[in-house]
């Protein structure tokens, strides 16, 4: 195995309140990623404010994680496009 050194990629994972649930499981898996330093870009899709904070609050350590939140719900597509010019990398993933 060659030792190459990590990608660095953004991830933009846009959610709402049905993914509630999973937000800290996906967050968790981009974590994870060998070989890659990801920075997420978690955006709260009109998700309430305390479900946000409860989020917030399990990685408030992660430098590479950037919280936005959407007042009201504007869908998968104009959130990413929402945080478009804040990517900090040249290579880009969506969360779905």
């Amino acid at each position: 195995m060659h030792n190459e050194s990590p990608i660095t990629c953004d991830v933009v994972l846009p959610y709402h309140n049905a993914a509630l649930p999973y937000v800290a499981a996906s967050i968790d898996s981009i974590l994870n990623q060998q070989n890659a330093r990801c920075i997420i870009h978690a955006i709260a899709d009109a998700v309430s404010k305390e479900d946000e904070d409860i989020i917030k609050s399990l990685y408030r350590d992660a430098s590479n994680i950037r919280f936005y939140r959407n007042e009201t719900s504007i869908g998968q597509y104009q959130s990413v496009h929402k945080v478009f010019h804040k990517l900090e990398s040249k290579y880009i993933a969506i969360q779905d």
